[in-house]
């Protein structure tokens, strides 16, 4: 995943929230489903051999079954790693093309949550803005689990920090 410089640690890694995944899963599922039930419905109507129709019917799951497979991936590799260094956002976008966001701890500025209706509140996940104080302003996390627990493990992480360097930080 990651090289750690001298004398990092690990202190999270999250993942984007399961319902996203489930979500793209049920549509997936529908998706492979749906011609079968139309073809077991429209079966006494169609004049087309049968071994036709089930090899079109097999090439169409396979299809399915690989859109779900390559978004799978992309759920399973996009991920947050909070260390006492630097947060670390990967972002998958399909399966050859990452993005990928290094943050050092002492140049965050603010990191603001936003949770919006009522599954997210229900099931704990919302989206992490964070903002820091370089070139790239502000960096977005959607969908982040547990996204109260990340900012009070940063926080952590700040006020441990010399008052010198967040000083040197201040635009002030």
């Amino acid at each position: 995943m990651i090289v750690l410089q001298d004398g990092e640690e690990i202190i999270s890694i999250v993942r984007k929230h399961w319902i996203s995944l489930f979500f793209n899963a049920a549509v997936m599922l529908l998706l492979a489903i749906l011609p079968i039930a139309l073809v077991l419905y429209a079966q006494p109507f169609i004049v087309i051999p049968i071994h036709v129709i089930v090899f079109f019917l097999a090439a169409w799951v396979l299809f399915v079954w690989t859109m779900f497979v390559t978004m799978w991936t992309n759920y399973y590799l996009d991920v947050l790693i909070l260390t006492n260094k630097r947060i670390v956002d990967m972002e998958q976008f399909i399966l050859f093309s990452r993005d990928e966001v290094t943050i050092p701890i002492d140049r965050i500025e603010d990191v603001k949550i936003e949770v919006k209706g009522f599954l997210p509140t229900v099931l704990r996940y919302g989206n992490m803005q964070i903002q820091t104080a370089g070139a790239n302003r502000e960096t977005v996390m959607a969908g982040v689990h547990y996204p109260e627990r990340i900012k009070q493990q940063i926080d952590a992480l700040l006020q441990g920090l010399p008052r010198t360097r967040r000083q040197q930080n201040s635009p002030l």
